[in-house]
């Protein structure tokens, strides 16, 4: 993946400890480096991890359950959507964990190397290997975000970073977001946002706000940013995707989740078309692929 954006069909790569070295012909390589150990790649492709932009890990949970439903009536199912304490009720925290380890190898065995998600069960995380962006859910407010970033930095600090991020928009309060890019601006965090996901998100917004969509309500409040990534962005007008690219707004496309909850196509060329940095997540991972753009 070099300017040129060659492809070498008997390359090589030499590695010394946690950095790529060198990456040339095998013959140039063995001619120059004595390695300790060898990877057989015959027949394989070797190329840098794949991001996952987008991914929540207690949706395996219900993975195959209540199919068929809109995001609305999918995310009502759901018994810890608006409080995630609900979950050491329901699981306990082995459960949970061999959850977690679940969806992990099923992104490393999709290749993929860094995610983003939320911040739960960061030691079974971290014992993965994969690099990730966690950040804290927000919904009435912002709560010991301290802590959390506390621990990443004494445990975890050489793969994780933190970030602050929201479920569906019309569950978090105006105030709420208000203090939450507060926060993420003193900090320098990421923040992490579900939004324009549905038709039914535009319309409660619009009923709310009267803004025109979720982009133009979090451009009102201060809210775009280069540190915001907006995960789905399904339903968004030319003037809001104008506005993601003034930004420098992060898209996190997820298309096989929005054509199973049947939410729509996102404007993916127009994305394009307007240089919009996007990445590919696949949501929720009821639904497994070669491609990891998986389900809710």
């Amino acid at each position: 993946m070099d300017e040129r954006n060659r492809m070498l069909t008997d390359g090589a790569v030499y590695i010394e400890g946690a950095k790529i070295v060198h990456v040339g012909s095998t013959q140039e390589l063995e001619s120059t480096y004595k390695a300790d150990d060898e990877i057989d790649a015959t027949n394989s492709v070797v190329m840098p991890g794949l991001v996952n932009s987008h991914v929540h890990f207690t949706s395996v949970l219900k993975r195959g359950v209540e199919d068929d439903l809109p995001l609305e009536a999918w995310l009502d199912t759901l018994p810890w959507q608006r409080d995630l304490t609900v979950l050491t009720e329901l699981a306990s925290k082995e459960e949970l964990a061999a959850a977690f380890r679940l969806v992990l190898l099923e992104m490393i065995k999709a290749g993929i190397t860094c995610y983003s998600a939320g911040a739960g069960m960061l030691r079974e995380r971290y014992e993965s290997g994969l690099r990730s962006l966690n950040s804290l859910l927000v919904i009435d407010k912002v709560g010991d975000y301290r802590s959390v970033i506390q621990s990443i930095e004494e445990n975890y600090s050489d793969r994780f970073h933190f970030g602050l991020g929201t479920p569906s928009l019309p569950l978090v309060p105006e105030d709420t977001l208000l203090e939450m890019n507060e926060v993420a601006q003193k900090h320098n965090l990421k923040v992490h946002m579900h939004i324009a996901e549905s038709k039914e998100e535009i319309e409660e917004i619009k009923r709310r706000t009267g803004c025109n969509g979720s982009v133009e309500y979090l451009h009102q409040l201060g809210l775009l940013t280069p540190r915001l990534i907006a995960a789905h962005c399904v339903h968004v007008s030319p003037r809001e995707i104008d506005l993601m690219r003034m930004n420098n707004v992060g898209v996190a496309h997820c298309p096989v989740s929005n054509a199973k909850l049947g939410d729509g196509i996102a404007p993916l060329t127009e994305f394009l078309n307007a240089k919009i940095s996007l990445g590919l997540g696949s949501d929720g991972l009821q639904q497994t692929t070669a491609s990891t753009c998986s389900k809710k």
